[in-house]
Parts: structure tokens; sequence; C-alpha cells
């Protein structure tokens, strides 16, 4: 019983390192392309960051753990959310009726591309939200307007 306990134990650990790993090159690739679409140069990150342009390198390599608070300041150096760069990448190839037809035309997770993907989409979706908006304040005005008359 000990035996197979430990041989599961240590499956869920192997599975847990592979997801974290996974998690890192995601987020070291959503830094790099954030940081190109920005037009940034490593040497800049770096610098505001205190260290060197290698150690930089590194994080958008994923070869060194990232904090949440070093993630928050270079944030806050790209000028996107915290969410923008932990999401960024994890977009699927899924249909919806909000994405219409552009939805299958999702590029590969982790470029330049999916960025603007993912941007375009998201504003897909404000843009039906104040559709929907402007269509409900419009009956409102015209049940008011019709009770005017």
């Amino acid at each position: 019983m000990n035996k197979y306990y430990n041989l599961l134990c240590g499956a869920v650990s192997v599975e847990h390192m592979y997801q974290e790993q996974e998690t890192n090159r995601r987020i070291a690739r959503n830094l790099r392309t954030i940081r190109e679409l920005k037009g940034l140069k490593q040497g800049y990150i770096a610098k505001h960051l205190g260290i060197t342009p290698n150690g930089y390198g590194k994080i958008e390599r994923g070869e060194t753990s990232i904090s949440v608070e070093r993630l928050e300041t270079i944030s806050q150096i790209y000028g996107v959310s915290l969410m923008d760069i932990l999401q960024m990448g994890t977009l699927r190839n899924e249909s919806s009726e909000a994405d219409g037809p552009h939805a299958a035309q999702s590029p590969h997770t982790g470029s330049a591309e999916a960025y603007i993907w993912h941007e375009m989409t998201g504003l897909r979706t404000q843009v039906k939200g104040l559709q929907d908006m402007v269509l409900q304040h419009s009956k409102l005005l015209e049940k008011l307007l019709g009770k005017k008359k």
C-alpha cells in the first residue's frame, strides 16, 4: 500500500512541476511578446528592474522563476495589467456566437498575432455589449416617449 501511495504522490508531484514549468514558459513568452509589441528593449526593462539584461533575458526565456512582485513591476513598465501578462496566450480555438467567424482564425498562442487576436476578440465583445446596451436604451426611450404621446 505504501509503495502505491508513494508512486501516486510522485506522479502528482511531477504533474505539478510540469504545470508550473508550462506556466513559467507561457508567462515568459507573454513578457517577450508584449515587450516587442511595445517596442521596448530588454536592457531598458532590466535597468528599471535593477537587474542585468542577461538576467532579464533569462526571465523571458523561462530559465528562471519570476515573483509576483517582479511581474507587477514589469506590468507597470509595460503599461498593461498583471492579468494581461498572465492570461495572454491562454486563448483556445473555440467558436462562440460572440466571436463570430473570426474565432476559428486564432493564431498560435504566445505570438504577437495571438496578442492582437486576443485584443480584437475583447474589442468585439465590448462592441457587442455596447450594441446590446444601445438597443436596451432605445427600447426604453421608445417606451418612455410612447407614454408621453
